[in-house]
């Protein structure tokens, strides 16, 4: 897991979409969140179904993103695939 070697000095934002039908995903976005939250990290937990991904995404080498959901049929649910589908290319020689 990302967030286990997590340096609170490389990482200043942390943006968690999670979708849950059962609650449990959102519990897991959240112990993560506040993980983070406890390294040192400025750290927000959305819905996927409440956001539009590239509205609230920021650029930048200190910023990461993630995704918590259950798997479907060992894949991601379709609002998954949509959500991901929906997210602003970035640009791989900002990394």
């Amino acid at each position: 897991m990302v967030l286990l070697t997590m340096r609170h000095d490389h990482y200043q934002k942390l943006l968690i979409y999670y979708w849950s039908g059962t609650g449990n995903s959102y519990r897991v976005a959240t112990w993560i969140g506040t993980f983070a939250e406890k390294n040192g990290v400025d750290t927000g937990v959305f819905s996927i179904d409440e956001n539009k991904p590239g509205n609230d995404i920021p650029g930048g080498n200190n910023r990461l993103m993630g995704l918590v959901f259950p798997t479907h049929g060992f894949t991601a649910p379709w609002h998954i695939m949509k959500f991901v589908g929906r997210l602003p290319r970035g640009n791989s020689s900002d990394h």
